[in-house]
């Protein structure tokens, strides 16, 4: 999943545990445990559809990137997740389950 080794002497990243991300959310630490565990970590770009929320593919012949359910009408947007999460998502959609995520643009004062 694209996790840091564990160890000092394999030169790798801290492992959080429960408790201790617990106890970072109640002292409002959300950016250090964001970066922690995606930019330290496993953090990936994946797009997604604004008009259904379907994560869209990388369409060599075309040269682009296209939504499963609009085709070339689809608008996507990169996305920056956890690469754990990317896996997730794959994984109910490999069992019939469509997953929808629904994003806002910051800029258009979303806050998200």
């Amino acid at each position: 999943t694209r996790q840091p080794t564990e160890g000092r002497s394999r030169a790798g990243g801290l492992r959080w545990g429960e408790m201790e991300v617990d106890c970072l959310i109640g002292h409002g630490s959300a950016l250090l445990l964001k970066e922690a565990i995606t930019d330290r970590s496993d953090s990936t770009i994946i797009y997604v559809c604004e008009l259904c929320g379907s994560m869209g593919w990388y369409d060599r012949n075309k040269g682009k990137f296209m939504c499963p359910i609009h085709k070339e009408k689809g608008v996507l947007k990169p996305i920056e997740v956890s690469y754990a999460f990317k896996l997730l998502l794959q994984e109910l959609m490999s069992m019939g389950i469509r997953p929808r995520l629904l994003i806002e643009d910051i800029t258009r004062g979303g806050g998200k």
